[in-house]
């Protein structure tokens, strides 16, 4: 939506004020926030039409300081700016979107439900705004108005850096607001030029219990490098689960370089990480556990991770109601429980076999109906798998060699095993006082071998039912 030059920003010295700029030279001008509103009221709903988002990112907005306005058309005091952010972010809410920030500010956490960018430090050596990513460490980089940014070793010390690093933000506000990293400074943003950058935002956000940012675009590592996309995933989601609404109560450094960390929740969660290059010894009750470099230990009422040395291999585990994983040099294995009677596996063993404990991620299960279930990577089932039972939930899979050869099994007992294949599912609603179908759609799979009929009755306008015709697609698999 553009604007006329009368809605711009006017400053003291009777110049508009300026807004983003280009790496081009494209300058814009700064809307005046007491225009926020009545924009945000012409332009939102208007979308919502025809995009029905479920959340509204508003940018720039929380990142800025405040200023004045000398407009007398729309006047403006420091205050009011504020004000006027509050106004725009509250209406968002009242649409019942998600509603999100750029960087943060205090008088915003009552209003937003997460924050791009708090997790970074905004000591960039490129263009980040921009979306540009950096090649290399070497490669040195320009402001739109032709500055030299800082060199990359400052991003190292202060950007990224967990010497001088302390979560003053998460300590206030961690059970108010989700905080993430900039756009430009993603958790993959530096997949080529510093892939290490990926282990230690990974390790701030198991640290301060906050969520990754991941790019799906070509470049971005859903694409280009999708076991550490996932990895990522799996180490930062069910902690997050667990403690996203609780108030961050304190952070510590346990080493005299800082290198080890720890951080609790106020649900008793607690995180220790190791950044440093040396291994870093941890004492829990009677064990010694030895944390590799970006190794880590958390353990709550609702989660318990560890990245731990075992027998000098590093071996990294997640634990959550009904979730498993765990990842080797040699192995990966998911465990989930998906509903009374089924537990879903993922995994690939360089050894071409894994053995996996149910009890991992289920409390029950029954031997005698027990049956296991190939399945494609789209999670339809393929058929029986053989499979060797070990002994107290202990059952050995075979499975492919490597992430892009990984194998995926259902095993099922006890009332789930007798219609294996049966997965119905309802789309749309059947209109029967109108005497419209609105789009009714079954979907089924069934064994192979097995016959089906579908039919469909037609009744006149007068029995208030369903008029029209039925057609369906038929697969065997």
């Amino acid at each position: 939506m553009t604007s006329s030059p009368t809605a711009r920003v006017l400053k003291a010295d009777g110049e508009r004020m300026t807004a983003w700029r280009t790496m081009e030279g494209l300058q814009y001008m700064k809307r005046c926030p007491a225009l926020w509103l009545r924009a945000a009221q012409k332009v939102i709903p208007a979308a919502l039409k025809s995009y029905p988002f479920l959340a509204r990112f508003i940018d720039v907005t929380t990142a800025e300081g405040l200023y004045e306005c000398y407009d007398p058309k729309h006047p403006l005091t420091r205050t009011d700016k504020r004000e006027c952010g509050q106004n725009l972010l509250a209406y968002v809410r009242s649409l019942g979107l998600v509603a999100g920030g750029e960087h943060g500010i205090w008088w915003a956490t009552p209003h937003l439900d997460y924050i791009e960018g708090m997790m970074s430090s905004y000591q960039f050596s490129w263009p980040a705004g921009h979306l540009i990513r950096p090649q290399s460490k070497e490669q040195r980089f320009t402001d739109p108005w032709g500055n030299q940014l800082p060199a990359w070793s400052e991003y190292e010390r202060w950007g990224i850096g967990y010497r001088y690093r302390i979560p003053l933000w998460e300590l206030v506000f961690h059970d108010c607001v989700v905080s993430t990293w900039y756009w430009g400074d993603s958790s993959d943003w530096l997949l080529q030029a510093a892939p290490e950058v990926t282990d230690k935002k990974d390790l701030f956000n198991i640290l301060y219990g906050t969520i990754p940012l991941m790019w799906l675009d070509p470049r971005g590592a859903w694409n280009s490098d999708r076991q550490r996309f996932v990895r990522t995933y799996r180490l930062t989601s069910k902690l997050h689960e667990a403690v996203a609404t609780q108030e961050m109560l304190s952070h510590e450094f346990l080493t005299p370089d800082h290198a080890a960390q720890r951080t609790r929740f106020a649900d008793g969660t607690v995180c220790v990480v190791n950044f440093g290059e040396q291994p870093y010894t941890l004492k829990v009750s009677n064990q010694n556990l030895v944390l590799p470099r970006y190794g880590f230990w958390v353990k709550g009422p609702r989660v318990e991770q560890s990245r731990v040395l075992v027998n000098g291999e590093t071996v990294t585990t997640v634990r959550a109601d009904g979730y498993f994983f765990r990842e080797t040099p040699s192995e990966w294995v998911l465990l989930r429980r998906m509903d009374g009677g089924c537990v879903r596996v993922e995994a690939f063993s360089k050894r071409g076999t894994v053995r996996i404990d149910l009890s991992s991620a289920t409390k029950q299960w029954d031997r005698k109906s027990m049956l296991v279930y190939s399945l494609s990577s789209s999670g339809e089932r393929r058929g029986q798998a053989q499979y060797e039972w070990l002994g107290n939930g202990r059952i050995e899979l075979r499975v492919g060699t490597g992430w892009s050869s990984k194998s995926f099994y259902d095993i099922l007992w006890g009332g789930r095993t007798r219609h294996p294949y049966r997965d119905s599912s309802a789309m749309g609603v059947v209109g029967c006082n109108t005497g419209k179908m609105q789009g009714v759609r079954l979907r089924y799979v069934l064994q192979p071998g097995a016959e089906s009929a579908s039919f469909a009755e037609q009744w006149r306008a007068k029995s208030k039912c369903c008029q029209g015709n039925m057609g369906y697609n038929h697969h065997l698999r």
